[in-house]
C-alpha cells in the first residue's frame, strides 16, 4: 500500500499521493489536523507558475481512503472500511528532468510547515531535505539472482559505497564508480555483498551538520539516497543507475544484501521543516502514529512505534519495495534489539519478519537471508531463533578475537570458534573480525606497518569456524583507521561517522596489501572449496579441552576438529591449529584418523599414525589447516 503513495510517474504525468491513516490503524496517535495541503517545488514554472510559490503551488484534494483488509495489505474496495485519509494532486505532463518538492500543510491552528514526503523514492537537495522525482530518462528492472546461495554459503563484503569509491569515482555517481573495483573485490572468492544502507537520509543534523552519513539515520526509508547516484552527466538515470550495479553483480551470481534500518529516524532537533515527514506532517508532532516509543531507544533519536499497525505495514511495504523493485538478495536489519519486544511476537522485528517470509513464498520467491544486528551479546542467540531469522550479527566474534591477538587466548575461545553453538537448525551467526563499527583490525592489532600480522590468526579462524564469514572494505588490504566507541563528548572533527576514503593508490598495491589479499584469497578458496566448513559440525563441542584439542593459553594456540559432507558425498576432516603468539610453537597435534594429511594452508604434506602428528611446528601468528578425505 504505502509502495504506491509518493509521486507517481507515469509517462509524462505525475501524481502526488500522500496518506495519512486513521484510528483503524493505530492505537497511539491522533489527526493531523490538516486544514490544507500544497505542493510546492521547481516544477511550478512547467505549468504555468513560479518555482516554490506559494500562490501558484498545487493544492491537493482529500478524500476517504476506503479499503478492504487483505491482512498484510489493504486493496481499495468501495464495500470496504475507511482507513485514512489521501491527498491527492496530478500534473498530466512534465517535459523531462529530475524535479524537487515538498509539501506545505497548512494546520488547524493556522501555522504552516515544509514537509519532504514520506513516501518519496528518491531524495534531492541535501540542505533543505528535498523530495524528488524523474520524468524520462533510461528504465530497467533488475534480474534476480540465477542461482541462490544457501544463507551458509554466503562469503560477505561490507561496502560502504562513498569510502569504496571516494578517492578514484571523479564527477560520476558513487555507484557508478563501484564496478571500477568489482573485478578486484570478486576476485577475492566473495560471492556476496551488503551494500551498508543506500536509503535516504538527513546530512545536516546538529551539532556537527555536514554533507556525510553513514546511512543509519534515514528518513526516507523508500528513497535512494540521492548523493550516490546523483551524476550531472546524466542526471535522469537515478534508479537506473543503483539497478545496474545490482544486475551488474546478479550476471555474476554475486549477491547483493540489503542494509535496512527500520528502528529509528532522525532526531526532533532535525525539525520543523526537515525531518522524517511522518512526524512533522502533523499539527502536533508527538501526535503522529509514526513515531513514539516501543522497545530500546537509540541514543536521541526518534523511535518508529511497532504499537501501531499503521507502522507495521509502513515498514513491510519499505521492505516489499526495495525486494521487489531492486531483487536484494537478503535483509540486514540494523539495531532490532530497539523494535524486539519477546512478550508481543505479533509486534515489532518478530512480525516483520514473520510476515516479509508469508509475501516471498507467496510471490515464489522462498527464502532469502534475514539477519539480525542485535548487540546482546549472547542473548543475541535466543533472539535470532525467537524470531526466527537467518542469523545474526556476532559481535563477540570480533570482541574475542581484538583480545586474543593482543594478548592470552582463554578458555571462552572454543565457545567462540563453536560460532554455530546454540542456534537452531538452519540458523548461524554472521562472523567477522572487522566491520563498519570499531575501528579496523589493523588498527587494534597495533598499526599496518609494525604489526599487520596479527590480524593473520583472527583471519584464518573467520573462514576456518563455523559461522557465515564477512569482511569490511579494505580489510583484505590493511586498511588502518580509528574510531571513538564512545564520540558523545568529542569535537565534530572526532566524531565516528565521517569520511575515510579507501586508500587504494597507497595501500591496496604495497607488500602488505598484495600479501593480505592473498591471504584472504587463499582462506576464501579453502572456504568455498570444502562445504564442510560451512556446517556446524565442530570438535571440541562441549566447549573444553579433550584428547589434546582445545585452546592452550601457555602457548596462546588452538587445536580444533572440523568435519562434514564435502560435495562429492566423501566425508572431509580438518584439524585446525591456530598460533596467536609471536613465538613458532611446537605442538603435538592429534588428529582423527591415521595416513596422509595436506596443510591446505601451507601446502605440505604429512603422513600420520597413532593419530599423533608430534612436533608439529606452528609458526608466529600464523596456523595450520589440515585436511583428509574419506
Amino acid at each position: 500500500m504505502f509502495e504506491t503513495f509518493g509521486a507517481v510517474v507515469t509517462g509524462q504525468q505525475v501524481e502526488f499521493r500522500l496518506f495519512f491513516p486513521n484510528q483503524t490503524l493505530f492505537t497511539n496517535g491522533a489527526d493531523p489536523q490538516i486544514k490544507e495541503i500544497r505542493i510546492r517545488g521547481d516544477f511550478q514554472s512547467e505549468i504555468g507558475g513560479t518555482d516554490w510559490d506559494f500562490t501558484t503551488a498545487l493544492v491537493m484534494t482529500r478524500q476517504d481512503m476506503v479499503c478492504r483488509d487483505i491482512g498484510m495489505d489493504f486493496v481499495p474496495d468501495p464495500t470496504g472500511t475507511t482507513i485514512g485519509t489521501l491527498y491527492t494532486a496530478t500534473i498530466p505532463a512534465l517535459p523531462d528532468g529530475f524535479y524537487q518538492y515538498k509539501y506545505y500543510p497548512t494546520f488547524a491552528d493556522d501555522t504552516e510547515r515544509w514537509c519532504s514526503d514520506p513516501c518519496t523514492k528518491l531524495t534531492g537537495d541535501s540542505d533543505f531535505e528535498n523530495s524528488a522525482f524523474v520524468v524520462g530518462g533510461n528504465a530497467t528492472s533488475v534480474n534476480p539472482v540465477q542461482r541462490r546461495l544457501p544463507f551458509t554459503d554466503m562469503l560477505i563484503y561490507e561496502l560502504m559505497v562513498d569510502d569504496f569509491t571516494a578517492q578514484f569515482r571523479g564527477t560520476r555517481a558513487p555507484v557508478d564508480a563501484v564496478a571500477d573495483k568489482l573485478g578486484y573485490v570478486l576476485g577475492l572468492g566473495v560471492n556476496t555483498i551488503e551494500l551498508m544502507p543506500v536509503m535516504g537520509v538527513p546530512t545536516n543534523i546538529p551539532p556537527c551538520a555536514d554533507n556525510f552519513d553513514w546511512g543509519y539515520i534515514p528518513n526516507w526509508p523508500f528513497a535512494v539516497e540521492n548523493r550516490y547516484v546523483e551524476d550531472l552527466s546524466s542526471p535522469l538515470d537515478r534508479l537506473f543507475k543503483l539497478k545496474q550495479l545490482i544486475n551488474s553483480l546478479h550476471a555474476t551470481n554475486t549477491h547483493v544484501i540489503f542494509d535496512g534500518v527500520f528502528n529509528h529516524v532522525a532526531p526532533q532537533v532535525t525539525g520543523p521543516n526537515k525531518g522524517f515527514p511522518y512526524h512533522w506532517l502533523y499539527m502536533n508532532p508527538s501526535a503522529s502514529p509514526f513515531t513514539g516509543g516501543f522497545a530500546d531507544t537509540f541514543g536521541d533519536l526518534e523511535d518508529l512505534d511497532y504499537n501501531n499497525r499503521c507502522t507495521e505495514l509502513y515498514i513491510l511495504d519499505v521492505c516489499k519495495y526495495w525486494l521487489d523493485t531492486f531483487q536484494f538478495d537478503g535483509i540486514r536489519f540494523d539495531f532490532t534489539k530497539g523494535f524486539l519486544n519477546r512478550a508481543r511476537p505479533d509486534l515489532g522485528i518478530t512480525k516483520l519478519v514473520t510476515d516479509l517470509k508469508t509475501y516471498l513464498a507467496q510471490t515464489g520467491r522462498g527464502s532469502i537471508p534475514m539477519i539480525l544486528e542485535d548487540i546482546n551479546g549472547f542473548q543475541a542467540i535466543d533472539d535470532t531463533n525467537f524470531v526466527c531469522a537467518a542469523g545474526n550479527w556476532f559481535d563477540e566474534w570480533l570482541t574475542k578475537n581484538s583480545q586474543y591477538m593482543n594478548g592470552t587466548i582463554d578458555a571462552e575461545a572454543l565457545r567462540i570458534f563453536n560460532a554455530n553453538f546454540d542456534y537452531a537448525t538452519g540458523k548461524s551467526p554472521v562472523t567477522y573480525i572487522d566491520n563498519h563499527d570499531h575501528s579496523t583490525i589493523t588498527q587494534r592489532a597495533g598499526g599496518r606497518a609494525a604489526r599487520w600480522f596479527k590480524t593473520q590468526p583472527p583471519a584464518i579462524a573467520l573462514f576456518a569456524c563455523p559461522g557465515v564469514p564477512m569482511i569490511r572494505n579494505g580489510q583484505e588490504f590493511g586498511e588502518e583507521y580509528f574510531l571513538p566507541d564512545d564520540d558523545r563528548f568529542l569535537p565534530c572533527d572526532q566524531k565516528r561517522v565521517q569520511p575515510r576514503p579507501l586508500r587504494w593508490d597507497t595501500l591496496s598495491d604495497d607488500g602488505i596489501g598484495t600479501g593480505l589479499y592473498s591471504i584472504y584469497k587463499a582462506l576464501i578458496q579453502i572456504r568455498a572449496t570444502h562445504s564442510s566448513l560451512r556446517s556446524s559440525n565442530f570438535f571440541p563441542e562441549d566447549n573444553q579441552n579433550h584428547d589434546g584439542y582445545g585452546v592452550f593459553p601457555g602457548q596462546n594456540t588452538i587445536i580444533f576438529h572440523r568435519y562434514g559432507q564435502g560435495f562429492d558425498g566423501s566425508l572431509e576432516r580438518f584439524i585446525v591449529v591456530i598460533n596467536y603468539s609471536d613465538a613458532d610453537q611446537t605442538l603435538d597435534v592429534p588428529v582423527s584418523d591415521n595416513g596422509t594429511w595436506t596443510d591446505l594452508l601451507n601446502g605440505v604434506s604429512f603422513t600420520v599414525s597413532g593419530f599423533r602428528l608430534p612436533g608439529l611446528r606452528i609458526p608466529s601468528n600464523w596456523g595450520r589447516i589440515l585436511f583428509r578425505r574419506n
